[in-house]
């Protein structure tokens, strides 16, 4: 995404906005993406987990801990990658990028 919006981004930049501004618009999508990821496969996770599990002799008992830890792995994970890649666009020079398009 970050690469599909250079020229906006590179705009951006020439009219004043700062790279921290520049990481909150490309992280933000992302972020609302990866939460929306977490809401809805936490509770199909966890039934199937939970179907899973009863067949077993010794069962496990599920604890929304596992299912938390996951969740802010994937968020850290994912919020690095991204924050990382938009750095990188961020801090290129706008004038090259739209002398490229």
């Amino acid at each position: 995404t970050a690469d599909q919006r250079r020229k906006e981004i590179s705009i951006r930049k020439v009219l004043g906005a700062s790279v921290n501004g520049l990481l909150k618009l490309l992280t933000f999508s992302f972020l609302k993406l990866i939460i929306l990821a977490i809401v809805i496969g936490t509770p199909i996770a966890w039934y199937l987990m939970d179907q899973w599990l009863d067949g077993f002799a010794y069962r496990v008992s599920l604890s929304g801990w596992y299912f938390a830890a996951a969740a802010v792995i994937v968020t850290v994970v994912g919020l690095v990658t991204v924050i990382g890649r938009s750095f990188k666009v961020a801090l290129t020079d706008p004038a090259k990028t739209l002398k490229v398009e």
